[in-house]
């Protein structure tokens, strides 16, 4: 269950009900700009915007674990990075930095595509760092 264009949140929570059933529990996590935060800025100093993005999170030898089934939508071109993402935070900062030419935040029409910090890009699409207070979870 994958995507190149959307259906985070759909997808992930499929996901989650089929490793829920195989005993591995996640927690499904939503990133939402729209809540406003200090300091989350886009690259022309706007508040971030328009991203809202669902994933899986999981701790495994106490570290987190993120389980993105809808990571292609932030390449532009989609098809040649894995069809799902699982890895930790630095693990998702390496595959941003490899392909960092391709990054985009918005499907299609990203006026700052291949332009973005890495690093930040990370930290803003999965909630994290000074994005942290944009990540919800969703369910129990």
């Amino acid at each position: 269950w994958t995507a190149d264009y959307g259906q985070c949140i759909d997808l992930s929570a499929k996901w989650r009900t089929a490793l829920r059933f195989e005993g591995i529990e996640t927690q499904l996590m939503v990133v939402d700009p729209s809540v406003g935060a200090a300091g989350t800025m886009t690259l022309d100093g706007k508040l971030a915007h328009g991203k809202t993005h669902g994933f899986l999170v999981f701790r495994h030898n106490g570290q987190e674990y993120i389980m993105d089934p809808t990571v292609r939508q932030f390449f532009r071109g989609g098809g040649s990075t894995p069809p799902i993402f699982i890895g930790t935070r630095d693990d998702a900062a390496v595959m941003f930095t490899r392909e960092q030419g391709r990054l985009q935040v918005e499907i299609g029409a990203d006026r700052h595509e291949g332009r973005y910090d890495p690093l930040a890009f990370t930290e803003l699409v999965y909630g994290l760092g000074t994005y942290r207070s944009l990540r919800v979870p969703i369910g129990d």
